[in-house]
């Protein structure tokens, strides 16, 4: 067992403590809890027949409250608040319908984490009436809990179908190790059964959803020199109609014993041969893992978590309803003791691994820990075994700098840790290519309605004060299948790309590292567009939105070209873009930014752990890389996504400004603009130096294109963060002449291999010096050096390990 941390108080709330399911789940928790640092109070809400689960809990060590509140007594909500305050509760768990709805709204008046366990799976709602109380149980736990526990694998998808929001967790019932208080011996002669006879047992409450009916049909239809016989242990509702059953019939009077409520559960176990469980529905019964823990093996129905405990060789299932199936089942095991031996000892494996009272004792302790634990501490101190990376880029072409990084991101993970053990959450438009993620595994989450859309600017622009690009980008529903998706994943590393993803993730506690990649801070980038804006000597004509234009409606994309509005809207994008930037970064563990000077910035605002790595720049390595084929010419380029503003406004710049002065030192010159998305102005204005020139597009193979070049120019007048092409010429040993806004990150005046310049017409100059063949080759040697300093793969893989958590163990 995982040793526990620290104690914690956990205040279970249930209908009532008397028999049933529920009741006996609570009492295997509480023998087992104290192990696994878990205090356990529980609070039944009404009177039962027999309060036997309040006795056997506190015997069990629980502290146990019975309020005898009606079923509709709302004062019972302040009465388990009270409880809960009194006894110093850190989670409030529930059981059953009526104790969800008392015990979410008490959590909520104490401020304390809520759990839901689903006991039950119900039938398909019936009627508007019936699919209205579904849903309103739904949206209850939706408002009302963090969590929802389901029982089996088929529970879940029930549950899941109805679409909560509250992720749904997988968390099995288990048993302690079976201590019988009689011998199995002793208790087969008291059932009259020899050595030579087969003893079945069942062992539920004797109510009609239990299939008593179909095992007693089921006995008729066994052959009559079987040696078989059936004790049913348990009481309810049914148990004197089928005591009377028996009686009537000679045969099951000579095969069946109905035994009623028995106190001596595990040792009629240990007694038994098999265990049959006929059942028409079942969440997760445990007397089938109790079966599992006593080697026994299982006839049962395939329904419910049913298979989920049986699987396929700890017993037989059969269809619900079926008697005759079930008879053949009882006959093939019956005659075949090797057999049963083989499921028996299966069983055991399989409650060993999954059901035993410690495995679930410690899933819930972590449960409980992820919920109460504070959001900037991590769980997961061990190995990183897994990952998932939760982003609405597209990383593969990898023709922004944006898509370039995440992409590095998963070939850092690659190189750390099996395909199948990374996961992509994909917000957006399903991607068109996967081929190049190469085994790992792609989930789409889908993406925001226009409806989200339209909704998200009024409940989060107006009422939470988000930015407009997390606006666009929320979803309730893609919200709840990311954490539902990160919750069935349960990763070791979650990597959350910036604050437009980490909306959906935000308050969803973890039980593994989480790492908020910010990418760089667009609150500078508004910053700088303005002042841009307002320079009355700079013609500029560009869209802020860039790449994020797709996921705002066509019909809005006016606002951000008309002078009027374009400028109020950067202010008013810039103010509440910092505010979540702020507040994400101190409300995660670790926040990442690709800018050291940006880093520094946020994290003297916050105190946050803000820390600045390297991007990964891909395809370098001495055998794939071209060599450098300058052949002397004045071939210069230009490279990035000209949907970014950014890159459309600097282009645009040097374009009207800097390629005359190019042309006057170097009339052979020409410039190869790379990049795709260039729109009719900056098309306009390279078609006015004809072929000097030359618009690509996008181009697969980089390394080919640059390999010929003599150097590259990054003329931009504003943006943020490290921009990608400055390190694309820089690791292919390429001279770079740039702006201090390109060079931002990287260094802040000139050195070998980077020339920093103030304007357009300076960087014509820089490249047409470039030219010289000495100086040429005397830049790229520094930029050869400057890359390997600072940017080659073992620098960038340490970076990454060290805030990923992914060092290789020697």
């Amino acid at each position: 067992m995982t040793p526990a941390r620290a104690p914690m108080t956990v205040v279970h709330v249930i209908h009532s403590l008397g028999a049933g399911g529920a009741e006996s789940v609570l009492v295997e928790l509480a023998r087992t809890a104290r192990e696994a640092g878990l205090r356990i109070v529980v609070v039944g809400l009404s009177d039962a027949e027999d309060d036997r689960a309040a006795h056997r809990l506190a015997e069990a060590g629980a502290t146990v409250y019975q309020l005898h509140a009606g079923r509709y007594d709302l004062r019972a909500v302040r009465r388990v608040a009270a409880i809960a305050r009194r006894e110093g509760a850190d989670v409030i768990h529930t059981h059953l319908k009526h104790a969800d709805l008392v015990g979410g709204l008490a959590a909520r008046l104490v401020g304390v984490p809520a759990v839901s366990t689903l006991h039950v799976i119900e039938a398909d709602p019936q009627g508007a009436a019936h699919r209205a109380r579904v849903r309103a149980a739904v949206a209850a736990r939706a408002t009302m809990f963090d969590r929802v526990v389901a029982l089996s694998e088929a529970q879940r998808e029930w549950y899941s179908a109805f679409r909560s929001s509250t992720p749904v967790v997988l968390v099995p019932n288990g048993v302690r190790e079976p201590s019988p208080s009689g011998t199995g011996s002793a208790v087969r002669r008291e059932l009259g059964v020899d050595d030579d006879t087969v003893l079945g047992v069942t062992v539920s409450l004797m109510r009609p959803e239990k299939g008593h009916a179909v095992a007693l049909d089921a006995v008729r239809l066994l052959p009559a020199e079987l040696p078989f016989v059936l004790a049913l242990a348990g009481d309810g509702p049914l148990l004197d109609e089928v005591r009377a059953e028996v009686e009537r019939d000679p045969l099951l009077r000579d095969r069946v014993r109905v035994l009623g409520f028995r106190s001596d559960v595990d040792a009629l176990l240990h007694a038994a041969d098999l265990v049959v469980h006929p059942s028409h529905e079942d969440a997760l019964p445990t007397s089938l893992i109790s079966a599992l823990a006593t080697s026994t093996a299982v006839v049962a129905t395939r329904v419910g978590g049913i298979p989920d405990i049986v699987g396929d060789d700890a017993g037989l299932l059969v269809p619900v309803g079926d008697p005759a199936a079930l008879a053949d089942a009882i006959t093939a095991l019956t005659r075949d003791p090797h057999r049963r031996e083989a499921c028996g000892r299966a069983g055991r494996a399989r409650h060993d691994t999954t059901f035993a009272a410690t495995v679930w004792v410690d899933r819930l302790r972590s449960l409980y820990a992820q919920l109460v634990t504070p959001p900037t501490e991590s769980l997961h101190d061990g190995p990183v075994t897994s990952v998932a990376v939760v982003s609405a880029v597209a990383p593969y072409p990898s023709d922004s700098g944006k898509a370039m990084v995440i992409a590095g991101f998963l070939r850092h993970l690659r190189s750390r840790l099996p395909a199948e053990d990374i996961h992509y959450l994909h917000v957006g438009a399903p991607l068109r290519r996967t081929a190049e993620f190469e085994g790992v595994q792609v989930h789409e989450m889908g993406r925001p309605s226009r409806t989200d859309q339209l909704v998200g600017l009024v409940r989060g622009v107006l009422l939470r004060r988000q930015s407009l690009q997390e606006a666009f980008l929320g979803s309730p529903r893609v919200a709840a299948t990311v954490q539902q998706t990160l919750v069935d994943l349960d990763p070791d590393l979650e990597i959350i790309d910036t604050v437009r993803m980490e909306q959906h993730v935000a308050g969803r506690r973890f039980r593994g590292r989480r790492v908020l990649y910010l990418d760089d801070l667009f609150s500078v980038r508004y910053t700088r567009m303005l002042e841009v804006l307002r320079d009355k000597r700079i013609d500029t004509d560009f869209d802020p939105l860039g790449q994020f234009s797709h996921n705002v409606p066509s019909r809005l994309h006016w606002l951000t070209r008309a002078p009027l509005t374009r400028e109020a809207l950067l202010r008013f994008e810039r103010g509440r873009v910092a505010r979540s930037e702020r507040r994400a970064a101190r409300a995660n563990p670790t926040s990442v930014l690709l800018n050291a000077e940006e880093a520094r910035h946020l994290r003297a605002e916050t105190g946050a752990a803000v820390v600045a790595v390297p991007p990964s720049i891909p395809g370098l390595d001495e055998t794939s890389h071209q060599p450098d084929r300058w052949d002397g010419r004045p071939e210069f380029a230009f490279v990035g996504l000209l949907s970014l503003a950014h890159n459309h406004d600097g282009l645009g710049w040097f374009l009207r400004e800097g390629m005359d002065e190019l042309l006057a030192l170097q009339p052979d010159a020409r410039l190869h603009v790379i990049g795709r998305d260039a729109d009719e102005s900056l098309l306009a204005d390279a078609a006015r130096h004809g072929d000097r020139v030359v618009a690509h597009g996008f181009v697969p193979d980089l390394d080919e294109a640059l390999s010929r070049m003599c150097a590259l120019v990054n003329p931009l007048r504003f943006g943020s963060g490290i921009k990608i092409k400055t390190l694309d010429g820089l690791a292919r040993g390429l001279p770079v002449v740039s702006t201090p806004v390109a060079a931002e990150g990287i260094a802040t005046q000139s050195r070998p291999g980077l020339t920093v310049v103030p304007d357009a017409v300076e960087a014509a100059r820089a490249l047409a010096a470039l030219v010289d063949p000495a100086v040429r080759s005397r830049e790229a040697q520094g930029a050869h050096a400057l890359y390997a300093e600072r940017y080659a793969d073992p620098v960038v893989a340490a970076a990454y390990d060290e805030v990923f958590g992914t060092a290789r163990e020697d």
